[in-house]
């Protein structure tokens, strides 16, 4: 069985993320893309593109440890 990849433009992506995470806005992705620091993308001419897998690798890169107190020590 083959997988469909499912390509989104930048909007629907940050739509995504919100959807899903409850963060990662447009704004964000496209900083990222200039600094290097979001979510891989590939280009379909001007048109920058994310699959959903690229988007839930990045989305959990950022999530820290399972916290049961906010006096839990943070990570350095």
């Amino acid at each position: 069985m083959s997988t469909v990849v499912r390509y989104l433009r930048r909007r629907a992506a940050a739509d995504y993320l919100i959807r899903k995470y409850g963060f990662g806005s447009y704004q964000t992705l496209c900083k990222g893309a200039v600094t290097g620091l979001g979510p891989v993308y590939q280009r379909a001419g001007r048109i920058v593109v994310y699959t959903e897998e690229a988007l839930d690798r990045w989305a959990q890169s950022k999530l820290g440890e399972p916290q049961t107190s906010t006096s839990d020590a943070r990570a350095a």
